[in-house]
């Protein structure tokens, strides 16, 4: 199921609704994966499976839970933030939030920047353990590169609701980039942490998480280009065209693909330094190789004006995706 879908989506709904009748959550779970994949730039399709899933499984979490929010977050990464979805999804967080005492003024929005492979996940769950703070990693439902107003909507009403009753909200996630005016004019004291990682560095660690083959992904292309396969992500980012001529799996491709990962990591890296010197005193960069040193600490606690300190355990030399359920709310 990690490869493009064989039969045709509407078929392969069925199928993946199947598996959840008799209760065979991984293939079901490997069905609407791979539908959402195949889906990537199809947003009937995409609306379509935000309805199926969720009727799928939603009366098996109850309401007013984490774990809801969880799987309507699931669903929206796997799918978009249709209107059921989003009335969902708050209706949940409004039940959750109850037992808790508003503040008397709203915390402060912190977002972590970075093209992925940098050290989000490490800089996420700084923040994601101190007391007070709602600390989440590429929080869905993931942002497209050219943003869809339902998706950045949902963003903010979020954000607006959970400062109400946490002292400081965070996520990491590299679309914020793109938001970065929204959410300065609607968040007048939220501030952006930038990570940066060398850009050779970077490039591979990107290449190894993505693979090599034929039926690996590659975000950074324009779509149908016939030599990788369609992922769910690949809207998220920015889109380089393919070269003429190269075949699928051939060195020519993984060459390709290098150059427009390279690409996407300088291009990245320098409009986080612009927006740096733009707004020095809301805008802080973070070199990746720096996330161990004792002063990292100090300049992220005077930052944000509140304690913070790196974890000890670092998500290095792993291929796992940081986007995981556990890490949303």
């Amino acid at each position: 199921m990690n490869l493009n879908l064989e039969i045709d989506p509407a078929t392969a709904v069925r199928v993946a609704e199947l598996f959840e009748q008799r209760q065979l959550t991984q293939y079901a779970d490997q069905t609407w994966r791979a539908i959402s994949d195949a889906a990537a730039w199809d947003l009937a399709l995409r609306e379509e499976l935000a309805a199926s899933l969720f009727a799928a499984r939603e009366a098996h979490f109850p309401r007013g839970t984490a774990g809801r929010a969880q799987y309507i977050l699931y669903t929206m990464a796997l799918s978009l933030p249709s209107k059921g979805l989003v009335d969902a999804y708050f209706e949940n967080l409004h039940e959750y939030l109850r037992p808790y005492p508003k503040l008397d003024r709203p915390g402060c929005l912190v977002l972590g920047l970075g093209t992925g492979r940098c050290g989000s996940t490490t800089l996420s769950a700084a923040f994601r353990e101190r007391p007070g703070f709602c600390g989440t990693h590429e929080n869905p439902p993931f942002v497209y590169w050219t943003p869809l107003p339902l998706q950045v909507d949902f963003h903010v009403r979020r954000f607006k609701l959970l400062s109400q009753y946490f002292s400081l909200v965070f996520d990491a996630a590299h679309w914020w980039l793109n938001l970065q005016p929204r959410i300065f004019a609607e968040f007048p004291e939220s501030k952006l942490i930038g990570l940066v990682r060398e850009t050779d560095a970077c490039a591979a660690s990107i290449l190894k998480f993505q693979g090599r083959g034929a039926g690996s992904p590659n975000y950074y292309a324009t779509p149908h280009n016939g030599l990788w396969r369609s992922n769910l992500w690949d809207p998220t980012y920015p889109s380089y065209p393919v070269p003429p001529g190269v075949l699928p799996g051939s060195d020519e491709a993984f060459a390709a693909k290098r150059a427009m990962v390279t690409q996407y990591v300088g291009d990245y890296n320098r409009e986080v330094a612009v927006l740096a010197d733009r707004h020095p005193e809301r805008v802080l960069i973070v070199r990746t190789e720096s996330l161990d040193a004792p002063e990292t600490n100090q300049r992220l606690s005077d930052f944000v004006g509140r304690p913070i300190e790196m974890p000890a355990a670092k998500n290095v030399g792993n291929n796992v995706e940081g986007a995981r359920p556990e890490f949303w709310f």
